[in-house]
C-alpha cells in the first residue's frame, strides 16, 4: 500500500479505535473513525473511502448493513472480530478476517493484500 488511503476504521472500543488509527496515520494515511453503523455510514455520505476496517460486533449491533454498504459501494473491507469467525468465514468467504487482538503487522499485511486485491480487479 505505497499510496496514501483514506482508511474508515469502525470500532467501538476508544482505545483499539485510536490504536489503530494512529499507526494508519503514521503511514500516511488519512483515517476516518466510527463507533457505530449509522456513525460510519454518515462518513460514507460525506467522503470518499479507499478501504474500511470493520468490528463484527459493535455495542448494541453487528456491522452486517455496514457490509452491505460497503459491497454495494465497492469498498474492499477487512472485518474484525475477538469472536465468530465460524460464522464470518461463511458469510464472507472472500473477505479478510482478523482476530482481535491482532498486532500492526497482521492489520498492514492484511490491508494490503486487500489494496492490491481490489488494484487487479
Amino acid at each position: 500500500m505505497s499510496t496514501s488511503k483514506h482508511i474508515l476504521v469502525v470500532e467501538d472500543e476508544a482505545l483499539v479505535a485510536l490504536d489503530i488509527q494512529t499507526q494508519l496515520e503514521e503511514l500516511g494515511h488519512k483515517v476516518s473513525a466510527a463507533a457505530a453503523v449509522a456513525e460510519a455510514a454518515a462518513i460514507l455520505q460525506s467522503e470518499s473511502v479507499d478501504v474500511a476496517i470493520v468490528d463484527w460486533h459493535l455495542r448494541d449491533e453487528i456491522s452486517a448493513p455496514l457490509i452491505d454498504l460497503l459491497k454495494h459501494r465497492q469498498i474492499p473491507f477487512v472485518v474484525c472480530s475477538a469472536s465468530a469467525l465460524e460464522e464470518l468465514a461463511n458469510l464472507f468467504p472472500t473477505a479478510p478476517i482478523l482476530l482481535k487482538p491482532f498486532g500492526a503487522d497482521d492489520l498492514l499485511g492484511v490491508l494490503e493484500r486487500v489494496v492490491d486485491s481490489e488494484r487487479l480487479h
